[in-house]
């Protein structure tokens, strides 16, 4: 948290026929003071990027007036970095490559060229995304769910 910084992995079911389950490791841009709402890279406008935010309901309730990029730009400045006093934290997750073959880059109905827009919920464990690419759907989403994990464990004797 110190460092706005964030990554893992995404576990993807069903997302083309010749791969029913892929896994792909991501990184992260915590919005606050390192990392403003404007994207500085991954080929997205400020347009774009007032468009994806104000999609979600919760930036829109925190920036009810956000209407320009300008504003985008001002509204991050008024994020604290306080991050356990907020009910909600806005990120970016760029995925970066498939695990456990680093080297492909390529996956036929697939892809992982573009980035999303992320609100996590703190409260409830809830992550609501927005992938975008130039040249992709303009309405993916994605919606995660905290889920308690069971395990049960299991033991070999030999």
């Amino acid at each position: 948290m110190n460092n706005s910084f964030v990554c893992g992995y995404l576990r993807i079911q069903g997302l083309t026929d010749d791969h029913p389950t892929l896994t792909t490791y991501f990184e992260g841009q915590i919005i606050g003071p390192t990392h403003p709402f404007l994207t500085s890279a991954w080929n997205a406008t400020d347009e774009d990027d007032l468009a994806h935010w104000r999609k979600f309901p919760s930036f829109r309730s925190y920036f009810p007036t956000c209407a320009t990029p300008s504003h985008l730009k001002k509204a991050s400045h008024s994020i604290r970095k306080d991050y356990t006093k907020r009910d909600y934290i806005f990120m970016r997750w760029k995925e970066l490559f498939l695990v456990p073959d680093h080297t492909k880059k390529e996956l036929v109905g697939a892809s992982f060229e573009g980035f999303y827009y992320i609100a996590f919920n703190q409260r409830t464990g809830a992550v609501s995304g927005y992938y975008y690419h130039a040249n992709s759907n303009k309405d993916q989403q994605l919606e995660l769910e905290y889920v308690e994990e069971r395990c049960v464990a299991s033991f070999e004797f030999r």
